[in-house]
């Protein structure tokens, strides 16, 4: 959902967007702020992740590190306010701490549908693949102005509330590391035999 919601953000952008986006056309800056951002944030947390191993804990930081990003960035895509200089800030810093989700979510997956010797990680990265490719056409199709008849003023809270929705069923998720525990008995087992 929150995929979904930022693909609707980025392709709406210039039909939505405040005087100060719109008179820039500034979609493309905006998505690049986002994804170049987003980029340098996924080689951190895949830093940190690789080290702790535990996804929820980086899930639920990165969704409190949001909450304020997306609602300091709504309210100055509403109030309009600096010429835009707060958007581009907050677009990059939501994609600095956004993107890193996306592997996360791939990660989560394949230890929520973990089975021995059975490997999934191809099925459920093409799963969670389409399932953000069909909200993103949905969210983008039910928050266009021209179709849904909402005002550009209603788009973003619409926005807010699915990336609200979209985080907080992330970090509520309690899973059960059934592959990681695998990964560190068969580490162990080797060194219990040298004993």
């Amino acid at each position: 959902m929150v995929v979904g919601t930022v693909n609707a953000l980025l392709t709406l952008c210039d039909q939505v967007g405040p005087e100060s986006i719109l008179k820039h056309h500034a979609g493309g800056i905006l998505g690049g702020l986002f994804f170049g951002a987003g980029s340098v944030g996924a080689v951190i947390v895949s830093i940190q992740l690789d080290k702790s191993r535990n996804y929820l804990q980086v899930i639920r930081f990165i969704s409190i590190a949001l909450i304020p990003l997306f609602t300091a960035t709504f309210t100055c895509w509403e109030l309009d306010c600096y010429d835009g200089i707060p958007i581009y800030i907050g677009m990059g810093s939501m994609g600095f701490f956004g993107i890193p989700l996306f592997p996360l979510a791939i990660e989560l997956g394949i230890e929520l549908s973990y089975i021995p010797n059975l490997h999934q990680e191809g099925i459920v990265n093409g799963l969670i693949q389409n399932t953000q490719n069909i909200f993103g056409v949905l969210i983008t199709i039910c928050t266009t102005p021209a179709i849904s008849g909402l005002s550009s003023k209603q788009v973003p809270v619409i926005w807010s509330l699915l990336m609200f929705s979209g985080l907080y069923l992330m970090a509520t998720v309690e899973p059960d590391y059934r592959r990681l525990h695998r990964e560190l008995s068969r580490v162990r087992e080797p060194l219990l035999l040298s004993f």
